[in-house]
């Protein structure tokens, strides 16, 4: 059953939890390898969709191959089998466990980061056709848990850290780090404004900071009383959606004031994406159930249950703008990466 209302198709993908920063130096080359042997079916971090705005209308597989859906786990990424299908092929490993992922969508460069416990915060670069890997750097002597990048300038990355620091770092090898703000807790999501002059991010202190790029200035918003996993901004940058622990989902204007806020959910909610054209954000939550909710009528959120019978977290949430909103991807257990629902699954939020 799908959950997205007016042009949206929503995807998503099933993740495990993941385990949770000093001058940057930057490490030697990492030339670009494939994750090696089966594929986890617990570690999702990211995906998004390259191509079309309609998977009907892609390309075939021949002429576009890396059309569709691509992917990341904590061992790297994964690109689309064909423009129709899912992401299968192994396209970069990384050399450190990834727990963070963002792509700038006008150039398709992305960034890995993550680090592992004990060793340090790590990230790297891919940008180009194909996706070549750059140097990867040393961010910093905790693990980087969240990344984003601004909007038309992707050289430039906020980093989320286990010790709670918010660090712009700029440059593509990442030579330069700034702290911006600090959490009293591990920082778990950042997200960019669309226009770049507001970068937000959220911590297991149960605070939203709001940082403007041109000055420093922070503003706190304090309104959750849990931690929070997730940030979302609208398309228009008129709302920030916010997820936390307790399962509630709460809606914020630009100037931080409190526009609704969903009840508690008996898991925990730990991944949003903005459905385009509405007003409707979708949430996904610790026991694999999914949820479609307005900002005008947060106490009337669409609820699906969790796909399958053991279900896992949901920590990436696609929706495709453009499709008609009949058909809709989930990850299913392995062998098979994904499935496509049936008939009887079919609907709209």
């Amino acid at each position: 059953m799908t959950i997205t209302s007016r042009g949206a198709t929503l995807l998503s993908v099933l993740a495990a939890s993941i385990a949770g920063c000093s001058a940057p130096a930057p490490r030697a080359p990492s030339e670009p390898d494939a994750p090696r042997g089966p594929r986890p079916r617990t570690d999702w971090i990211a995906l998004w969709w390259a191509g079309p705005a309609d998977p009907e209308s892609a390309e075939d597989a021949g002429e576009a191959p890396d059309r569709g859906i691509w992917s990341v786990d904590q061992r790297g990424l994964w690109k689309p089998r064909d423009p129709h299908g899912t992401a299968e092929f192994p396209a970069y490993a990384a050399p450190f466990r990834v727990f963070a992922a963002a792509r700038d969508a006008d150039s398709g460069a992305v960034v890995l980061a993550g680090g592992t416990p004990g060793e340090g915060g790590s990230a790297v670069r891919l940008s180009g056709d194909p996706l070549r890997a750059g140097p990867v750097g040393v961010i910093a002597d905790c693990v980087v848990e969240a990344v984003t990048l601004r909007p038309g300038r992707p050289e430039h990355c906020i980093m989320g850290l286990a010790d709670g620091r918010v660090v712009g770092v700029e440059g593509e090898e990442f030579a330069r780090a700034t702290v911006l703000t600090r959490h009293g807790g591990a920082c778990r999501a950042v997200a960019f404004h669309p226009r770049g002059h507001l970068v937000a991010s959220a911590g297991l202190d149960s605070e939203i900071r709001l940082v403007t790029t041109s000055d420093g200035s922070v503003r706190v918003l304090r309104d959750h009383s849990a931690g929070i996993e997730a940030l979302c901004w609208s398309d228009d940058g008129e709302v920030l959606a916010s997820a936390a622990l307790d399962g509630r989902v709460r809606f914020h204007a630009v100037n931080g004031r409190l526009l609704g806020s969903t009840a508690p959910h008996d898991a925990s909610a730990l991944s949003l994406a903005a459905i385009e054209g509405t007003d409707r954000f979708a949430v996904g939550y610790a026991d694999g159930s999914r949820a479609s909710v307005s900002v005008a009528r947060p106490d009337r959120p669409d609820r699906v249950p969790p796909a399958v019978s053991e279900p896992f977290p949901i920590r990436a949430l696609l929706p495709i703008p453009g499709a008609d909103g009949a058909n809709s991807l989930r990850t299913a257990p392995q062998p098979v990466p994904f499935a496509e629902e049936t008939a009887a699954d079919k609907g709209s939020g």
